[in-house]
């Protein structure tokens, strides 16, 4: 649920264009296209992506009359196909026909490298001769909708593993009549009430706050030295707004439950009003009663505001100041007397334990004007657990614009506003920048024409009231739809005009992208003037590690300019003291959802967004803010940005709401703050239904109640639980630690350095056509050698973030091994990884969690192929490791993210898979017969392809089998018995996958 615009620096997995959402599609017709015969070498790093576009899969131009195949671009230093084969029906291709079965076990092992320690320095470039490791030549074959298993291989498979279907069946209902089944996933209270389980909840004797009378003396001690310190510090909190009402703040805290607190930027109000509370406490003798929970929507503001925070009060971290985030945590003292700043999500996960949060005396829930969907569940929760918690005090903290509909949602709650420190902000609109810099250079860029149609009829209603104000060459560019599109030079031409004219002052530049923050750092670097001028540039946005975030805070020598380059990251939750210019450029990406897919969209932002980014300037001294569009498009802007519920998919907000017994879904749905539609939740309860996370009386399965507890995306943490059961630990948690936080790749500041990053990434996937199996080669590769900074600095890997994946993957192994669910608490022990170098299963296991995120490989109007989904075209990211490669193992490929640019749809981190997979894992698939012999099966609703009788039966008799197998072993966890029955099941279902002719 996080992404780089509603949750930027939080836990969030993410791309490199800044994308965290999860996609889901239906399965079009399964096939396997073939290609002829390439030079291997050639084949793993042709094509790559030019000029920082966007890599398209895949086009392979047919004449159907001559039956001969178009050459294919020189450039991309390829050898040309062969003309063996035949050309197939329309939705067939022209294909070798002598195709060999994908790679066997251990052929081209994903976790088990060569003697190469990095790749050779040939792979930098476009032009790279040296293939990446385990790079094996492949041959293709015709594209069929049909595939059989051999008759000697079925009777193969079946000596591994029989057992009848009417055993398979008592098995499993033995387990289902397991009293210990049915009260573990809480089948028994889920048609009970939210209010049923808190009164419930509330009489349950649990641990609570003690008093310590020692910890209370020492506590009114340190506040009766606060309250009378000349320290430089002491005297700069009396100076912030907050003070004045701080004895009004306190007494409202008194009287009610709950309080709103409307802060403007600067007024002190998040750092101030937790301390007011602890002090007030303390110095009525009362201080080790008082654990105060302050949330934050990014884990760099509740890391940095508890620094700040204990740093106030003269003391290190870790006393009466901590904090709690993803994996990192310094928390303060047990016994009470406490203020610990966390994450909202971190919040929810105490809630798993202690639903009342009865270890807590204050809860602080600042930034809500944000309307992230973790926010806005965690609202609606405490308004419900209030009534059960007297004694807890709630502490709303909001921005001015947005805090009335907050008061009104918890019962017309008091409100205290408090003023803010600010220096005025001047303002420029792109009209006025065009006369300042008497400049109207733009980029040109192919638009929408819808677009265009909706420029000019915003444009022309503007225009006449600013004819008679501006010269006519500012009238013109102004008249031009491009204007608001790729504005580059132009903004790199204005950082120049403030650099080299303006008094001394960081300037802060808002971009909507991450790519887009990588092409402006390197154009200031290209650029003539500013080259020579004294700089330093920071960027800022979620690809960067803890550690080069933290640079934007610091100032540089006197006499040098300060630029930040940031997401909306920048837009609230931090403050950079010594910013005075702010450029923005009006856009951002926020999560909507697609169909029934969620992905990331640039959008123009809102009213409020732009209020909050003017206020970033003025903090020390005047400031001022140039907005890169007029203002007539500034008067398009809505109000506010929908909130965040009501544009997305909420399979993860449901299984919340199932794991935290909050009763029936579409009840606690008319608690939110905003309601989602009825066909948002339909729509999100079948995608978790397809995932088999639930069932048809909405209750979590035993695989859903197990994703629940693993505090990841449901995608995700299906591949790890898979990865469990078929022994691919290791490689899985790789992937799943990467994907749930960021890949360690620094990200390419050049175009250079693109070509060595797409080179590097490709050795670093083994030819397995996998972006996934690459992420995990990563690792293992990293943890694999002797010197490991000069690895990461060899490959453009961060070794910090490469540290925190290690670190995940061995807390996520705990949980596992806790739950008994693996042999053993070790990522990487052996009894944990019988299967980890099994290409073939590991793409299946990545096909099982993503099975409702499928693309295809279709013929476009009869000529050339390209991937789709739901037959509309989409292009791959230009750093995959699929993207412009010369040939596929396979038609069907798996995706982890998707982004809607206006002119295309682009796919991240992508992964060909065999189209047995999908349908050996997949969901709602049905068979009729085709003939006497013949099997015509139909998966996702639309039609598939054909087997025989034999290998449909085996296949189903698999299924079923593997079905009962891991809702006994999610139902009742134990490791795998190899040698067992189970193991013997598991032995074939891998033979199959690995072995299946198409």
């Amino acid at each position: 649920m996080e992404s780089e615009s509603p949750e930027p620096m939080d836990e969030s997995a993410e791309c490199k264009l800044e994308i965290v959402a999860e996609e889901k599609c239906p399965l079009e017709s399964l096939a396997t296209l073939g290609v002829t015969d390439l030079d291997p070498q050639r084949a793993c790093t042709s094509s790559l992506a030019r000029n920082g576009e966007a890599a398209e899969a895949m086009a392979i131009n047919v004449d159907i009359g001559s039956k001969v195949m178009s050459p294919p671009d020189p450039s991309a230093d390829q050898p040309p196909f062969k003309k063996s084969g035949s050309v197939l029906d329309e939705d067939e291709g022209y294909f070798d026909e002598n195709l060999r079965k994908r790679n066997k076990i251990g052929k081209v092992p994903a976790h088990n490298f060569s003697a190469v320690k990095s790749p050779p320095d040939q792979l930098a470039t476009t032009n790279a001769k040296s293939s990446p490791v385990g790079c094996t030549a492949k041959r293709q074959s015709g594209i069929s909708n049909e595939f059989s298993v051999s008759s000697s291989q079925i009777s193969k498979i079946r000596q591994y593993w029989h057992v009848g279907e009417q055993q398979i069946q008592n098995r499993l209902e033995e387990s289902l009549k397991l009293e210990y089944f049915r009260s573990m996933y809480g089948n028994d209270d889920a048609s009970q009430t939210a209010e049923a389980m808190l009164r419930k909840e509330s009489l349950r004797k649990v641990k609570g706050i003690n008093r310590t009378a020692k910890l209370d003396r020492k506590l009114t001690e340190k506040a009766l030295r606060e309250k009378n310190s000349t320290h430089r510090l002491s005297k700069f909190r009396r100076k912030l707004p907050a003070f004045g009402l701080r004895t009004e703040i306190l007494d409202k805290i008194k009287q009610s439950q709950v309080i709103l607190i409307k802060g403007e930027t600067g007024s002190g109000k998040t750092t101030q009003i937790p301390q007011y509370i602890l002090e007030d406490v303390s110095l009525r003798g009362e201080g080790s009663s008082c654990r105060i929970l302050c949330t934050q929507p990014r884990r760099i503001s509740a890391i940095s505001l508890a620094k700040r925070v204990a740093e106030e009060r003269c003391e290190p971290i870790g006393q009466s100041v901590g904090y709690q985030v993803r994996l990192n945590a310094v928390k303060p003292r047990n016994q009470g007397g406490s203020i610990m700043f966390c994450t909202t999500g971190i919040v929810l996960a105490f809630m798993l334990s202690d639903p009342l949060l009865r270890e807590y005396s204050h809860l602080v829930l600042d930034e809500i004007h944000e309307r992230d969907v973790i926010t806005d569940l965690l609202l609606a929760i405490i308004r419900m657990v209030l009534p059960y918690r007297k004694d807890l005090r709630a502490i709303l903290m909001s921005a001015t614009l947005t805090a009335e509909t907050f008061s009104a949602y918890f019962n017309n709650c008091p409100m205290v506003e408090i003023r803010g420190i600010t220096f005025p902000v001047r303002e420029y609109y792109l009209e006025d920048i065009l006369l300042e810099l008497n400049d109207d250079t733009f980029d040109v860029l192919k638009m929408n024409p819808a677009d265009v149609v909706e420029y000019f009829h915003m444009i022309s209603r503007y225009l006449p009231e600013i004819e008679n104000k501006y010269p006519k060459k500012v009238l013109n560019a102004l008249r031009r739809p491009e204007t608001e599109c790729k504005q580059h030079t132009l903004l790199v031409n204005l950082l120049h005009h403030i650099s080299s004219s303006q008094p001394e002052g960081a300037i802060l530049v808002f971009l909507p992208t991450i790519d887009q923050i990588t092409m402006i750092h390197h154009m200031i670097y290209e650029h003539p003037m500013l080259k020579e001028i004294d700089l330093v540039v920071h960027m800022l946005h979620s690809k960067l590690s803890g550690k080069e975030q933290r640079q934007v805070f610091v100032k540089p020598p006197h006499g040098t300019r300060k630029i930040i380059l940031a997401t909306n990251i920048a837009e609230s939750s931090i403050t950079i003291d010594d910013v005075v210019y702010v450029i923005n450029t009006g856009r951002h990406m926020i999560n909507v959802m697609l169909g029934n897919t969620c992905g990331l969209v640039e959008q123009w932002i809102s009213k409020s967004n732009e209020v909050q980014r003017k206020g970033r300037a003025g903090r020390v001294q005047e400031g001022i803010c140039y907005h890169l569009y007029s203002r007539g498009r500034m008067r398009t802007f809505p109000e506010n940005v929908p909130p965040e519920i009501l544009r997305i998919v909420l399979d993860e907000v449901i299984m919340q709401i199932k794991v935290l017994r909050l009763g029936a879904v579409r009840t606690f749905m008319n608690r939110l703050l905003d309601k989602p539609s009825d066909e948002v939740i339909d729509t999100s309860l079948h995608l978790l239904a397809r995932m088999k996370v639930i069932d048809h009386d909405q209750h979590l399965t035993p695989l859903g109640f197990q994703l629940a507890q693993l505090q990841m995306h449901p995608t995700v943490g299906k591949m790890v639980l898979l990865g469990c059961i078929f022994g691919c630990v290791d490689p899985i948690a790789s992937i799943a630690a990467t994907l749930s936080y960021k890949d360690a790749f620094v990200k390419p500041k050049n175009s250079k350095e693109d070509e060595k990053a797409i080179g590097i990434r490709k050795w670093f996937s083994d030819d397995t056509s996998s972006d996934h199996i690459m992420l995990a080669n990563v690792i293992t590769r990293w943890q694999s050698e002797r010197n490991p900074q000069w690895f990461c600095n060899r490959n453009m890997l961060n070794l910090e973030t490469l540290k925190h994946l290690q670190q995940d993957k061995d807390v996520m192994c705990q949980h596992l091994y806790q739950r008994q669910i693996v042999a053993s608490d070790d990522c990487k022990a052996p009894v944990n990884n019988v299967n980890a170098a099994n290409q073939d299963l590991l793409n299946g296991i990545i096909a099982a969690g993503l099975c409702t995120n499928v693309v295809r490989l279709t013929k476009i109007n009869g000529f050339a192929y390209r991937w789709c989904m739901d037959k509309k075209p989409v292009s791959l990211d230009n750093m995959s490791v699929n993207a412009k490669q010369s040939f596929m193992q396979s038609r069907y490929m798996v995706y982890q993210h998707l982004l809607n640019f206006k002119t295309n749809l682009l796919i991240c981190t992508t992964t060909v898979v065999n189209p047995l997979a999908l349908f050996f894992f997949g969901d709602n698939t049905c068979a009729k017969k085709k003939s006497a012999k013949r099997m015509e099966i139909t998966i996702g609703g639309e039609f598939g392809f054909s087997c025989d009788l034999a290998t449909y039966r085996l296949i189903e008799d698999l299924r079923q089998a593997f079905e009962g197998l891991l809702t006994r072993k999610l139902a009742l966890p134990s490791p795998i018995d190899w040698s067992s029955e189970d193991g013997a099941l598991l032995r074939a279902i891998v033979e199959l996958l690995t072995n299946i002719e198409q």
